[in-house]
């Protein structure tokens, strides 16, 4: 075998092979990510409007767990869709930044509620 015979694949051809390989997890993120943001959404509605537990500590923590979930479907979800798309040359840095900063904050706040 001599180096003419090797074939290398691009980072092109890499990233198209692994996202027809992760097509049923992003289709499955995608469905995540509309149903978390439309049903977190009507949670805090309904919670916020609500007027039966209106000072209740339940209703502060369900909205609150409501926009912690709302942020994630709605950041967190569409750039590991945007991730599978290009896997091995991610370049959205605004994007990883934000999944980055997220993370961060939720692992902060659910340390601070669990004390």
């Amino acid at each position: 075998m001599t180096t003419s015979d090797i074939y290398v694949e691009t980072t092109d051809e890499l990233n198209a092979r692994y996202a027809a390989a992760l097509l049923p997890l992003t289709v499955i993120f995608a469905i995540f990510t509309v149903v978390g943001v439309l049903g977190n959404a009507g949670v805090i509605v309904v919670f916020s409007l609500g007027r039966a537990s209106h000072n209740s500590t339940f209703r502060v923590f369900a909205i609150f767990l409501a926009i912690v979930d709302l942020m994630a479907c709605a950041l967190l979800l569409p750039s590991e869709i945007a991730k599978h798309r290009s896997f091995f040359h991610f370049d959205n840095l605004a994007l990883c930044q934000v999944k980055v900063i997220h993370i961060q904050i939720s692992l902060n706040t659910f340390k601070w509620m669990l004390k």
